[in-house]
């Protein structure tokens, strides 16, 4: 099963089971992954983690039970496993900007919509992925830290990493953040078990270019694993980041926490290149 396969079967179960507690792992198991790797997968490919998407679906259907029915809206709060009146009280007036009472007292139809996410599947894989072994080697980056936290609305986590980097690449006079004229890395170091905490940088290669009062970062690590793949654009990163996670449950390469070193190349012609490099023992 693919990616964008256990999207869609994960989407379908939760759409049949909305109203009822669900459980995650019984969900992943639904999907036939792992836990893990569902948990992975599902937020690259939606945008939002799976507790978040659901807690969205729940509301969405519930506020239009609010509007367009008469039933009681303890009722509507107990149906979609709010733990009482006030906890979906607020989590409506969080989304909405108004209690539900109110939203039925003034005949408020339109609420903010989270629609169920259902993929097309295409029918060939038009992307491209290699990965080879590198040896011993060092590398070494001058740029921009940041210490991150992966906790929270992820989603936004995502665009605040893409507007950080974007900053760096116009302080350093480069008008597109994917380096039309320099590469520019993205490279994790620091990495914590859980892969949830480390340090970020943004920068060049040290060896290239001279950034006078800008972090510089070197790595030296005995075996990387580094992959390439192609896309025709922006939005197929991320496609090809799902397909290195697929990649990686069928090789047997361990993870050393040392780095991930990632950049992307816009081609001359039009398309985008990810290479994504990672320390293993």
């Amino acid at each position: 099963m693919n990616w964008l396969e256990i999207v869609n079967k994960a989407s379908t179960y939760i759409e049949h089971h909305i109203t009822e507690d669900i459980d995650l792992h019984e969900l992943a198991k639904h999907c036939n992954v792992s836990y893990s790797y569902f948990a992975k997968v599902f937020p690259m490919i939606t945008g939002y983690p799976i507790k978040e998407y659901i807690r969205n679906r729940r509301m969405t259907l519930a506020s239009y039970e609010v509007s367009n029915t008469d039933q009681r809206i303890i009722d509507i709060a107990v149906k979609y496993c709010y733990s009482s009146n006030e906890a979906f009280s607020r989590a409506f007036k969080q989304t909405h900007g108004m209690n539900p009472s109110e939203a039925r007292k003034r005949k408020i139809k339109t609420f903010v919509h989270f629609p169920s996410v259902m993929y097309d599947i295409p029918k060939t894989d038009v992307f491209q992925l290699e990965y080879e072994e590198l040896g011993a080697q060092t590398f070494r980056f001058i740029g921009v830290t940041h210490d991150v936290v992966e906790e929270g609305d992820i989603f936004r986590q995502r665009r605040d990493i893409d507007t950080a980097q974007q900053a760096f690449a116009d302080a350093i006079g480069e008008t597109d953040m994917y380096g039309t004229n320099r590469i520019i890395y993205k490279v994790k170091t620091d990495i914590d078990t859980y892969h949830k905490a480390y340090q970020l940088t943004f920068g060049l290669d040290a060896d290239e270019h001279d950034l006078p009062g800008y972090d510089t970062v070197t790595i030296d690590h005995h075996k990387y694993l580094k992959y390439t793949g192609t896309g025709e654009s922006l939005a197929s990163i991320r496609t090809l980041k799902t397909m290195i996670i697929d990649e990686w449950n069928d090789i047997d390469y361990d993870f050393v926490p040392v780095c991930e070193i990632e950049y992307v190349e816009k081609m001359m012609n039009g398309l985008y290149r990810l290479t994504y490099i990672i320390s293993v023992k």
